[in-house]
């Protein structure tokens, strides 16, 4: 078996930010909150209503805190949480993946994850579409234990870039 290690605590920050925005409902969620703004900003200049520029700005802030709360405070609990806060150990061949923290052992089949989607820095391993293991590239001893990564994990899934659906 190959092994990785990183420390969770590290990586969890940056890696959900940079999921953040490649997930096809957040997109679609701010294309259409900026189409609301925007909508509402014109009719209100155009009728001079105050409700629809407070239904605007409301839209506004919604947006922000939604973006807040997923990529800064969410991630700052996650970091906070001791158990989440050690060292992580990947050890993986062709039929599972191990992985090992300090309060314990999860060994699955490959066939366990749905999907795989990567990134410059992560891999990310969906169990569903909001829950996923991280996997920071760098923390690979080397190229070619990566290559071997992406080998195993291609003979049971496609990895994934770009939106994720």
């Amino acid at each position: 078996m190959e092994t990785i290690r990183f420390h969770y605590s590290q990586h969890v920050a940056r890696a959900m930010k940079s999921l953040y925005f490649q997930t096809l409902r957040i997109r679609l969620t701010w294309v259409f909150e900026i189409l609301l703004v925007i909508t509402c900003f014109v009719i209100a200049a155009a009728t001079n209503s105050r409700l629809l520029a407070v239904i605007a700005a409301a839209v506004v802030i919604l947006a922000l805190l939604n973006y807040v709360t997923q990529c800064i405070i969410h991630p700052r609990r996650i970091v906070k949480d001791r158990k989440l806060n050690g060292e992580f150990e990947y050890s993986f061949n062709s039929d599972n993946l191990k992985l090992t923290m300090a309060d314990g052992t999860s060994n699955v089949n490959w066939s366990y994850f749905a999907k795989v989607w990567e990134n410059q820095h992560y891999y990310f391993l969906f169990h569903n579409k909001r829950q996923y293991w991280i996997v920071p590239k760098e923390s690979f001893r080397n190229s070619e234990q990566e290559q071997l990564f992406r080998q195993i994990v291609q003979s049971h899934l496609s990895i994934t870039t770009g939106v994720i659906r």
